[in-house]
């Protein structure tokens, strides 16, 4: 309205009049009718309309034809562009405006953009817990998650978000933890003082003590509860990641228990973004598994993932993801001709007709690929194929010149001509940063530009960043795009790069070693110059002298990622740390051989690599000094063997060791010599109160200790086997307990030999030993490590004859707390089969299948 009164008093003060019936023959007699308007500051697309209706739009009057409107439709059209995109109507202020292309920009995806919508409202009324955006790179996905983002926030939500790299050179689930971080800062920002309260009361409650390890992960958290908490207990060290039986499967539980936490507390949507999934590392990647198994039981939990269409090895699990019930899935593909004029005509600040030649030239050389197209667009400029009229005010271009152009056959060889034309310095930047992967640390990427003598680092980032290459987020550089690593990365010659990943892994790692040598936990920067040092593997070998430390270095990271349960990087590390070490490395570096295949044993025992532990435990076994030095290995063997369904072959490890350690397992046949062994023991622990058992010493001998492990792994595998061998094993375990002392295993032993008493008759000296096995499980700090299991075997086979079921019951969904907080699954989920049935047995109304 504003515009067309201001148009009517223009047109009653011009000079200029001509007849109704005269023709325009020239642009000479437009030129000043059109001076007149933007003198008279009307919006640039007004004065166009006007020209185009007057039949001369160009300087030149020979290209008149090609803008002036040819019918009446055309003119109603880009009156209504007007009217639905005022900010197509904004004046352009004259001199060159600025070019930069619209990332987040997200055209052709009308529909699309309505289901997530859709998507979002089913969620809050529990039809859909996720969506999984898939296509090709550069299609958009990453735009499409953050209309996702802005639709969350318009109605108060939370977004979680982040974003894994392609060279995975990082802690696992670091972007999981960084993502919960930044949501826990969002939270102290925006929630009330009773909000805090409520999140810190409710995760006291239902993690305990386990809320440290939480707090150790999420640094944020730790803000909020040192703020509101006025338990001191939950601010000391967290435990020790070692005593949990699967650190992976505890850290997803307690990730799980957060967000249901700010959902309870907060009442309002939570959303977990994870974008390029098809590059996460294993723990993610099974925590989203889990997540979307958390978030069909919740409605205020919505899962959003984008990966990549071409990625073999991850397509099995979103097929298996996809025929969920309650997973939806969005495709992505390329723009087609309309989508692709649209972006050229709100970029341009054109009407579609205008722009329409040029959509399908650029259309047929792109195939409408969004991020292809945007690049190409920048490179027209930057060689001025299309450029800024200053006299016209508007953009034009040559379309022969453009329509001959030679395109690259993909974005990566465009992006690789794109950073040729840059300046040396900008150049270096990028082949640094593309070394180290899509996201680098900005100390140390300080680090790395000040050792390559770049003359000012802090302009070169910015530049990088003001030309689209890097984008700023908090303490980190990331590249806009893996597309445009990998085009930077191309450009360093072969025979250099591994020389540049060994020289920037052991600048990194000048700088954390102080750290790591004062005891202190490595983080991220530290596992990526790991892996910067081993990608430089020839170059290594060159230097001899360097391989003992590299060696020593592989180790740290190995042990490292076990505790961070990511077993595949361990194994890795343990590789490359043996190659690094001398041909005669079991004479002159014994300690390091044997801590590194001892590692890799576990690592390899954690995978299920029976070959390969199998393998390490020969080579120990071969070339150790003492017997007791090949323990641990044959121990991993063992329970490979087992876990692997080997039964007899690990039976006879166990066996084996068992006898080279001078214990002889013999079955009792008969009843009598049974009974008077067992009568043996029982003698034993009458002449013992609970208060003399529970004040014993703690053995201290490796040797017992080992001893004791065998015969726990040995009962393991023979419950598979039906084998009498199990009950002259539980008694061998009492009766070295009771004449050595307590241990690890103790718990357990006590446990199992109070199974097999209730068995025979006596329930009641049953019942003392399943709960002085609980009490020895707490005086011996052992909580987290046993407590599942010992609640399955002391309330599922022993309590029942002496305790209700609903208490028995109870315990048991304590049992089932407790497994998922140690990350022990199978015990978790045998003690919440027994609250189920014991709760129905008791009459008590069961949870709905969703809970």
């Amino acid at each position: 309205v504003a515009s067309t009164t201001r148009m009517s008093s223009v047109g009653t003060s011009l000079k200029f009049r001509r007849k109704s019936s005269q023709s325009v023959k020239s642009c000479d007699e437009i030129s000043p009718f059109i001076l007149n308007l933007e003198l008279a500051n009307l919006p640039q697309s007004i004065c166009m309309l006007v020209a185009h209706l007057l039949g001369c739009a160009e300087i030149d009057a020979r290209d008149a034809s090609k803008d002036c409107y040819k019918s009446l439709e055309e003119v109603q059209f880009d009156l209504q562009r007007m009217i639905r995109d005022p900010k197509y109507v904004e004046n352009v202020n004259g001199g060159m405006p600025n070019h930069s292309i619209d990332e987040y920009a997200l055209y052709g995806r009308d529909e699309v953009i309505s289901k997530c919508e859709t998507l979002l409202e089913q969620n809050r009324q529990g039809e859909c817990s996720g969506v999984l955006i898939s296509g090709e790179a550069g299609v958009g996905k990453s735009q499409l998650a953050r209309r996702f983002r802005q639709l969350v926030l318009n109605k108060g939500g939370l977004f979680l978000s982040g974003k894994f790299d392609q060279s995975r050179d990082v802690i696992p689930l670091s972007v999981v933890a960084a993502a919960f971080n930044t949501s826990c800062h969002e939270f102290l920002e925006r929630s009330t003082q009773n909000e805090k309260k409520a999140l810190t009361k409710r995760l006291e409650s239902s993690l305990g003590f386990q809320v440290r390890t939480l707090m150790a992960l999420i640094p944020n958290l730790q803000r909020l509860m040192m703020y509101i908490s006025g338990n001191s207990s939950i601010f000391l060290p967290a435990p020790p990641n070692q005593s949990c039986v699967n650190v992976e499967h505890q850290t997803h539980f307690l990730f799980y228990m957060l967000l249901e936490s700010l959902s309870m507390v907060l009442l309002v949507p939570v959303v977990c973004c994870f974008d390029d999934i098809q590059f996460a590392d294993p723990s993610s990647l099974g925590f989203m598994k889990s997540l979307l198994i958390y978030s069909s039981r919740q409605k205020n939990l919505f899962f959003i993932g984008c990966c990549r269409d071409e990625i073999g090895d991850f397509s099995a699990w979103l097929d298996s993801q996809e025929s969920g019930p309650t997973l939806s899935r969005v495709h992505l593909s390329n723009l087609n001709i309309d989508a692709v004029n649209s972006m050229l005509s709100h970029e341009l600040h054109l009407t579609p007709r205008l722009t329409l030649s040029l959509a399908e030239i650029l259309f047929h050389k792109t195939l409408g690929n969004p991020l292809f197209l945007r690049k190409l667009l920048e490179s027209l400029i930057e060689e001025g194929s299309l450029h800024f009229s200053i006299p016209r005010r508007r953009w034009t271009w040559n379309t022969d010149r453009i329509q001959r152009m030679k395109v690259s056959d993909g974005v990566v060889e465009l992006l690789t001509k794109q950073i040729c034309t840059l300046s040396k310095d900008l150049q270096t930047v990028l082949k640094i940063a593309s070394c180290i992967g899509g996201s680098i640390d900005k100390s140390t990427m300080d680090l790395l530009l000040k050792d390559a003598q770049i003359r000012s680092p802090t302009v070169a980032i910015s530049e990088a960043i003001k030309k689209g290459f890097f984008i700023e987020m908090e303490s980190k550089i990331n590249f806009v795009h893996d597309k445009v690593q990998q085009a930077a990365y191309s450009l360093i010659p072969q025979d250099q790069r591994e020389k540049d990943h060994l020289r920037f892994g052991l600048a990194i790692c000048s700088s954390v070693l102080p750290s790591l040598n004062e005891g202190n936990n490595p983080d991220d920067v530290f596992f990526v110059a790991m892996n910067q040092i081993n990608r430089g593997a020839s170059e290594i070998a060159k230097d001899p002298s360097r391989k003992p430390m590299i060696a020593e270095l592989n180790l740290k990271a190995a042990v490292c990622a076990m505790k961070l349960s990511d077993f595949s990087s361990a194994f890795n590390y343990c590789v490359h740390g043996v190659r690094n070490l001398y041909e005669d490395h079991w004479q002159s570096q014994y300690d390091l051989s044997l801590q590194l295949c001892d590692q890799g044993a576990q690592a390899a025992c954690a995978l299920g690599n029976v070959k390969m532990v199998k393998y390490l435990a020969s080579k120990i076994h071969a070339n150790s000094r003492k017997y007791e030095h090949g323990l641990p290995s044959l121990y991993f063997t063992a329970k490979t063997l087992r876990e692997s369904a080997l039964y007899e072959e690990a039976k006879d490890c166990s066996l084996g060791v068992l006898r080279n350690l001078g214990q002889h397992v013999v079955t009792l046949m008969n009843n009598d010599s049974l009974v008077t062994r067992i009568q043996k023991t029982k003698s034993m622990l009458v002449i013992l109160d609970d208060a003399a058992i529970l004040s014993m010493k703690q053995v201290e001998e490796d040797r017992v200790i080992w001893t004791m492990k065998f015969y726990l792994e040995l009962i393991y595998t023979l419950q598979h086997m039906q084998s009498s061998k199990m009950v002259t094993i539980s008694i061998q375990m009492m009766d070295m307990t009771l004449n050595n002392g307590l241990c690890c295993t103790s718990p357990l032993a006590f446990a199992i030999f109070g199974y097999l008493i209730v068995s025979l008759g006596d329930p009641f000296l049953g019942y003392r030993m399943g709960k002085l096995a609980i009490n020895l499980m707490r005086k011996l700090d052992l909580v987290v490590d046993l407590s599942s299991t010992l609640t399955s075997i002391v309330y599922g086979l022993i309590s029942w004859a002496h305790e209700p079921f609903q208490s028995i019951a109870e315990m048991h969904l304590a049992g089932h707390s407790s497994g998922n907080q140690s990350g022990d699954v199978s015990a978790a989920g045998w003690n919440y089969q027994q609250y189920l049935i014991l709760s129905f047995v008791s009459g008590e109304k069961l949870p709905s299948k969703s809970s």
